[in-house]
């Protein structure tokens, strides 16, 4: 058989076949073994890259967070300049509206001050017409009784 002169053949017939049989065996044995060392080494290289992969995660996830937490914190900082101008926008709207209120009350006081004086007054003038009025009324009885008393004469 010169398919195998590689290997070493033995001059017994029957070692000859038990060898013939055993090395297509031991061949695949080889290409097998081959195979499984060539799969190790890549399941190693693998194993390597995984691992480089990991490693660049955690350190993304770790530039991440300080990033996020950067960013968070500016944010936050942000929000509470936006509250604090709101909160000081509010606070001098409110000192306007109460500025404005006491304004109008102390308007509102005067008002009614002058409201109860023209009141007063009013009262007054009613008092002094009605005066006038009964002033007049015995002035035109007075006329008109004379009127009579020189017409019937």
């Amino acid at each position: 058989m010169i398919k195998y002169s590689h290997f070493f053949l033995p001059k017994d017939p029957q070692k000859f076949f038990v060898m013939e049989i055993l090395t297509p065996i031991f061949f695949i044995c080889y290409q097998l073994e081959t195979k499984i060392n060539e799969a190790m080494t890549y399941n190693s290289h693998l194993t390597q890259e995984v691992e480089k992969l990991r490693e660049e995660v955690n350190s993304r996830r770790e530039g991440t967070c300080l990033s996020s937490n950067s960013e968070s914190i500016e944010a936050l900082k942000h929000q509470i300049q936006i509250c604090t101008e709101d909160f000081e926008y509010e606070r001098s709207d409110r000192e306007k509206a109460q500025h404005r209120i006491s304004q109008l009350e102390e308007e509102m006081r005067q008002i009614k001050s002058e409201r109860d004086r023209f009141k007063t007054r009013m009262s007054q003038l009613e008092v002094e017409n009605s005066k006038v009025c009964l002033k007049l009324e015995n002035l035109f009885l007075t006329v008109d009784i004379d009127k009579r008393l020189n017409f019937s004469k």
